[in-house]
């Protein structure tokens, strides 16, 4: 490359990045206006996404803590269709959805509890919040299975599968993991059906998630109409 043109690309880079920066900056009010905060009734999840739940009073406790913490920026009420939409861990995105408390659980959804950070930031969070956190995961695409308890600023218990390798086995398995009779083993070979219905998967998330939390998927029955909170992860 010549001196030159050298030159001119330092000059274009060094031009694009202020405007990128007020792009990204100037866009959260647009964003936070065109999110709908029309209370509705909850809606249903817990396939091929990341979610948290915790015991509290509504997603504003929530919220406040993981701002609290560094760990999100705030972009505006915002209600469950909206909320959800804007949360699909599919589109890559950052976005959390912070729901509306329904039978005293709150759920933080795309949140990941995947990495030895992600498990970090969900034990700061029950110190913060002097509650146990839960985090769940899973996607049959990629044969993923995770699940996490963070409990008075520690990880009490976490594991998570993808791609046939464990990620990480942290703690005792616990009495309802037993009762599952999950196999912990590595993937088994393709002839091997009964391994392979005892290995974890979406199914088992779910069923875990219900014994210690609220099941994700029967959210619908409820008819309550509630707004929710919409974060930015950092």
């Amino acid at each position: 490359m010549s001196r030159d043109a050298f030159a001119l690309t330092f000059a274009l880079v060094c031009t694009a990045l202020p405007l990128l920066a007020g792009w990204w900056v100037w866009r959260r009010p647009f964003l936070a206006a065109s999110l709908d905060s029309t209370p509705d009734a909850p809606r249903s999840f817990g396939y091929k996404c990341w979610w948290v739940a915790v015991k509290a009073n509504g997603a504003s406790q929530v919220a406040q803590a993981l701002q609290q913490l560094e760990l999100a920026s705030p972009l505006g009420p915002c209600n469950w269709a909206c909320g959800l939409d804007r949360a699909s861990v599919g589109r890559g995105s950052r976005l959390a959805f912070v729901t509306p408390a329904v039978d005293g659980w709150v759920f933080v959804v795309n949140w990941p509890a995947d990495t030895q950070a992600d498990l970090e930031h969900l034990a700061r969070l029950s110190n913060t919040l002097g509650h146990p956190v839960f985090g769940f995961g899973s996607h049959r695409g990629v044969s993923a299975a995770s699940w996490c308890i963070a409990e008075s600023g520690r990880i009490k218990r976490a594991w998570a599968r993808a791609d046939g390798k464990t990620l990480h086995e942290l703690g005792v398995e616990t009495g309802d993991e037993r009762s599952l009779d999950i196999s912990f083993a590595p993937a088994p070979a393709h002839d091997d059906d009964e391994r392979w219905e005892r290995n974890a998967h979406e199914a088992t998330v779910i069923a875990l998630a219900s014994k210690w939390t609220r099941d994700p998927t029967t959210l619908d029955t409820v008819k309550t109409p509630g707004v929710g909170l919409l974060l930015r992860r950092k």
